[in-house]
């Protein structure tokens, strides 16, 4: 096994990390100016040189000295080759291609221009075919500059970052995010980071978050503050399952301090001049490819323009396509329009009907109790009888809540509407849900510490049971429960379905409907991504795959396919 080493604190013994379970797991380093950052990526890319393949995006150029005693190929101004936005696609697929080790020197771009090369590079990387899926150490520093917390800026990398962070283990590319403010850092990149390198911290809002990173009470947080330079807190499955203290060790390769910044590269060896060979002109390749794509481009567009005047009827009889294939396609096309027609006043009607049901409710609900000058109580009228469902849909009136411990926390409006989730999910026969169901229900991430706060909240007023990942109500979680509408009907439930994703995920959704049936057949991805116009070996069908595969909407049959769930389809609930 390949592994790389801290030294112990204290006299203590020396960490030993496995590299492998490092790959697997990624990994964030945090320490603020002068803390050790740097140092310890440096050492850390000095020990697994030659074993895992290295590309470090590096936006202060303090990563060239590697070549000092390691054959990294340098991009950027004065390297073996050019780091720019325009060539970014090009640069990444090509290094892939040769297996060459690189340092991406961006310290000579702007801070837009280093956001538009990350951005272009990581979603290249991304889109790599198979064949070039290989494990990799993909270092980014400043990271909190390329995917800043919401509040703390705008970036164009974010969602490229993000991409790495979730998408990158199964290709082999490990992220390792680097940050001086782990504050400002997107917290759905830094999640995905298990295992944490938390060096000196001083400001309240960095010491808070990286307490939270490590699982530090308020009390412990203070010995952040006190970590010389090079100390870390170490945690994660790579790191041993406990905090452990650590210190980077000594780098081979020297740290360029201000005044060597502009000190020639070391020169590149044999074995790097041929991996630039391989690698080519970059500005030319580029150039090229745009041509290509611009030449593309204008065939389209001719040929779409063709078509056109076909279907207008005004172009020149081609002696090659008959008067019989022409009304075809004519057909085809009204038929096309009649059914995306047909889908959107579907759905319109079905909105009407799901608001005009929920203004009856309302009307029955409130009237009596107006009229009477009495608070109004917060069940609803049962459905009709013929729609009624063998488990309780609605939860009971009340009007006090109920807090059967003492000292729990208060039920908050978003606690309770939680709860009306669990009270519908409950109605549809899923009487343990998962967590992720329940969040993705509810319109929240699962991952986030809030989520997980309200959880506990809920368990500890005596709401709900935590069994591992499932969550159960209690009777108690139902008197405190906020009113919710009952699902009587298929079409209801995928009404709701429908309302908790976004527009282009929602249209996958109802294709997925429409071809994986009440039996959820297996559906195979090349397939549904045809059904909505996009291809499915792009990011973002992988990405649009991940919103209804987190709430457990589907799930993967093999790697080519996927059905849905009886989250979708329970047994009992009728079509309506």
């Amino acid at each position: 096994m390949t592994t790389l080493r801290f030294d112990g604190t204290s006299g203590a013994d020396t960490l030993a990390v496995s590299l492998d379970t490092l790959l697997r797991t990624r990994l964030l380093i945090q320490a603020n100016s002068g803390g050790g950052k740097s140092h310890a990526l440096r050492a850390m890319l000095e020990q697994t040189h030659g074993k895992v393949l290295q590309i470090v995006l590096d936006p202060e150029g303090e990563f060239a000295t590697l070549r000092e005693s390691f054959g990294f190929v340098l991009a950027g101004k004065d390297g073996d080759v050019p780091a720019h936005p325009k060539v970014a696609r090009v640069l990444c697929r090509r290094l892939l291609e040769a297996n060459a080790s690189a340092v991406i020197d961006l310290y000579d771009l702007t801070l837009v221009e280093r956001r538009e090369f990350v951005k272009l590079f990581l979603t290249e990387l991304m889109a790599l075919p198979r064949a070039l899926w290989k494990p990799t150490l993909i270092v980014l520093d400043e990271a909190h500059l390329f995917c800043p917390e919401r509040g703390s800026g705008e970036s164009q990398s974010t969602e490229s970052v993000i991409a790495l962070c979730t998408q990158g283990r199964k290709r082999g590319f490990c992220a390792v995010l680097a940050t001086q403010r782990i504050s400002k850092l997107h917290k759905d990149a830094a999640a995905e980071l298990l295992n944490k390198l938390i060096g000196r911290t001083g400001l309240d809002v960095d010491m808070k978050r990286a307490g939270d990173e490590l699982g530090m009470d308020k009390d412990h947080r203070m010995a952040l503050r006190t970590l010389t330079p090079g100390e870390f807190f170490g945690y994660g499955p790579a790191l041993g399952g406990e905090i452990t203290r650590v210190r980077s060790r000594p780098a081979i390769t020297s740290h360029p301090d201000a005044n060597s910044l502009t000190a020639a590269h070391a020169p590149p060896s044999a074995s790097v001049l041929a991996l630039v060979a391989q690698i080519g002109d970059l500005p030319a390749i580029a150039a090229q490819e745009a041509k290509t794509v611009e030449t593309l481009e204008r065939q389209v567009k001719e040929l779409q323009g063709q078509l056109r005047q076909v279907q207008r009827g005004t172009a020149a009889p081609d002696p090659g396509v008959t008067q019989r294939a022409v009304e075809d396609a004519v057909r085809a096309a009204m038929e096309r329009d009649r059914v995306a027609v047909s889908a959107v006043i579907a759905e319109a009607h079905e909105q009407i009907s799901d608001a005009l049901t929920r203004l009856s409710l309302l009307r029955h609900t409130s009237a009596p109790a107006i009229a009477s000058g009495e608070r109004p109580a917060r069940s609803l009228p049962d459905a009709p009888s013929e729609r009624r469902m063998t488990k309780t849909q609605l939860p009971p009136a009340v009007v006090d809540r109920v807090y059967p411990r003492a000292g729990a926390t208060p039920i908050s409006n978003t606690m309770r509407r939680m709860l009306s989730v669990l009270v519908q999910l409950d109605a549809l026969g899923v009487e343990f849900p998962e967590k992720r169901t329940m969040a993705g229900w509810s319109g929240v991430s699962h991952t986030t510490g809030t989520f997980s706060n309200q959880l506990r909240g809920l368990r500890d007023a005596g709401c709900i049971e935590v069994q591992g990942d499932r969550l159960r109500i209690t009777d108690v979680g139902r008197e405190n429960a906020a009113p919710s509408v009952a699902i009587s009907t298929l079409s209801d439930l995928h009404s709701v379905w429908e309302s908790k994703f976004s527009a282009t995920v929602a249209r996958m959704f109802r294709a997925l409907l429409s071809l994986s049936g009440p039996r959820m057949k297996p559906v195979s991805k090349a397939e549904l991504a045809e059904s909505v116009g996009v291809s499915h070996t792009t990011g973002t069908f992988s990405n649009q795959l991940r919103e209804l595969r987190s709430p457990g909407v589907i799930e993967d049959v093999d790697k080519q396919s996927v059905r849905l769930t009886r989250l979708v389809y329970p047994e009992g609930l009728r079509h309506g």
